[in-house]
């Protein structure tokens, strides 16, 4: 009996020990495959925000899904997931540099009226 149970930890072990192998590797994986995705930058401004309520689950409080549509400089639309911090950093209007991969947001820099772009130098007389 004491050969049976021996078998069987060992087996459980590799189980285990298969399963977090082939969950690291795939998780490289997908990792490798979205760092392939080019950087999209572009002019955009914000079109929609969008805000989905997640109820609290066993005493936790309840979260937010918050969402980003922007409208890119040649007429595209872009949902974006985002923070709730982010969410609440911007205003519908807002206009700025959208810089993106596939559905990720990297950054928003906004720009306000009267602000310049970064990349624009003063020009000499």
């Amino acid at each position: 009996m004491d050969g049976v149970m021996e078998v069987l930890q060992v087996l459980i072990f590799f189980a285990f020990l298969a399963a977090f192998v082939y969950v690291m590797v795939t998780g490289i994986m997908k990792w490798n495959k979205n760092r392939k995705i080019p950087i999209v930058s572009t002019g955009a401004h914000v079109k929609e925000k969008q805000e989905n309520e997640i109820p609290g689950i066993n005493k936790k409080k309840p979260g937010r899904e918050c969402f980003l549509v922007f409208e890119c400089s040649g007429g595209e639309l872009v949902t974006l997931q985002v923070t709730p911090n982010e969410y609440d950093s911007v205003v519908v209007g807002d206009h700025g540099t959208l810089n993106y991969r596939a559905d990720i947001l990297l950054s928003f820099e906004v720009i306000r009226q009267g602000d310049k772009p970064a990349n624009d130098k003063p020009k000499r007389a």
